[in-house]
Formats: structure tokens, sequence, C-alpha cells
């Protein structure tokens, strides 16, 4: 019997975006295909299971092109097709001051969201370009708007407000084909990336905004809304806690 369901790649699937990503599009019938690198065969076993069914996950260094390449080609001959593609990958956050990093620790914060991103989007666009149909979404962050960068953040700003110009040319480029390419911008949130932060600094964020601090899982159904809903025109930056859209 053919398969007839939606497939969504997720680069950084098993990060708190991504693996709640997963889990709503595996509740909303999608194959899931999860691109992950740092994920013990346990992790990955606990994965399986919480979402159930055929789904393909595959090791993948982002930063790689040939591995990348190579995971999108098993991809298609497994299912077929790509309906969805979500760079959640996200370089660890180097918590220092611009003017304290040296060029490598400066470049290491664009080379899984950046780099990582061209190196994913770019063949997963030429496949939709055929197909005449698809979703590119990129994680950014609503930092990139703020008028406050939290301290020593600096870098991973500047590499998310990159991460928009890219996908703003890819929306100028694509969408002609009937690619939709989308930003979603969350806020601060409690998963891996910020683990290394006191809760003191989670207190006084909830304090200073009034209310709790998103979740991944709100995220996530943020994308699977924004995937859903197709009366949503390409080249929009979607900010999560604020509901607002901006173009990219």
């Amino acid at each position: 019997m053919t398969d007839t369901r939606k497939v969504v790649i997720i680069s950084g699937g098993m990060g708190g975006v991504g693996r709640a990503t997963a889990e709503a599009f595996a509740r909303e019938q999608y194959r899931i295909a999860l691109l992950y690198r740092h994920s013990s065969e346990e992790e990955i076993a606990a994965m399986r299971h919480t979402l159930s069914g055929e789904h393909l996950f595959i090791p993948c260094d982002i930063g790689n092109t040939k591995e990348v390449a190579r995971a999108i080609d098993d991809i298609l001959r497994t299912v077929g097709q790509i309906d969805v593609a979500v760079h959640a990958a996200v370089d660890p956050i180097e918590r220092k001051r611009i003017l304290d990093m040296d060029e490598s620790v400066f470049r290491s914060q664009f080379e899984a969201g950046f780099f990582g991103a061209f190196n994913f989007f770019r063949p997963v666009a030429e496949i939709m370009k055929k197909q005449q149909v698809g979703t590119l979404i990129g994680i950014t962050s609503d930092t990139i708007d703020s008028p406050i960068t939290f301290s020593r953040m600096g870098a991973y700003t500047v590499g998310k407000i990159a991460l928009r110009g890219l996908l703003r040319e890819l929306h100028r480029e694509v969408s002609p084909s009937g690619v939709r390419v989308l930003a979603v911008a969350p806020g601060l949130m409690r998963t891996r990336l910020n683990s290394d932060l006191p809760e003191k600094f989670f207190e006084i964020a909830e304090g200073s905004q009034g209310s709790t601090l998103m979740t991944p899982e709100e995220v996530a159904r943020t994308i699977v809304r924004l995937c859903k809903d197709t009366t949503i025109a390409s080249g929009v930056s979607y900010f999560v806690h604020s509901e607002n859209v901006f173009p990219l």
C-alpha cells in the first residue's frame, strides 16, 4: 500500500525545538526524517518509541555538505518527496562579548545555525522547486529585533540575523516556484541550549516579561500551524510570543 503521508525533514532533530517539532508533526500524521549529530543510542531509541511508526533517523553533521547530500538522497530514495524542511540545528552559545572573541570562536557561532542552514536548504529547495510545492522554515530568535540583547549573546544574535537574511533571499528565489519560506522567532526557553544559565536568570526573565517562558512545544505548534495554513504568504517572520508577523 502506498504511503501518502507528507514528509518533514528536521535538522537538529534531537534538540529541544527539533524534538518537539518532530512530535507535533507526528501527531499530524507526517512522516518524520530527523537529522541529528550528538545523541546516544538510548536517546534515539527513546525518540523512536515516542514517535512510533516508520520514521527516519539519520546521523548527520549539518556543517558537512557531503553528509547532508547523503542524508537527503537517503530520504528521497526511501520516501520520494520532501514537503516541509525545518532548520532547528544551532551552535552551542559562546557566552562572551563579541570583542572578547577571537576569529575561530566567532566563526563557531555560524557553523550549524547559518552555514548549516545553507547546506540544508540548498538541496531541499531544489527538490521543492521541481515539486512546485513545499515549505522551508528557519528557527531564528526574537532577540534579533529586540532593543536589548542578553549579556554575552551578541555573536548568537548576529548568527540569527544572518539566518534571517538567508531566508529572505531564498524566498525571493524560490517563492515563484510555489515554495514558501518562513522564519519562526521564539523567545527564551529552558532547553539544553540554555542549560548553562542559572535558574535566577530565568526567574528575572519571566519577571521582566510578566509571564512564564515559552516552551519548545509552543514553538512546535506554531510551526505546524504555519505549515497547515497555506494562506500565510511566503517571506514572513512569525514571532511566537507576540504573534506579530513581519517581512523577512
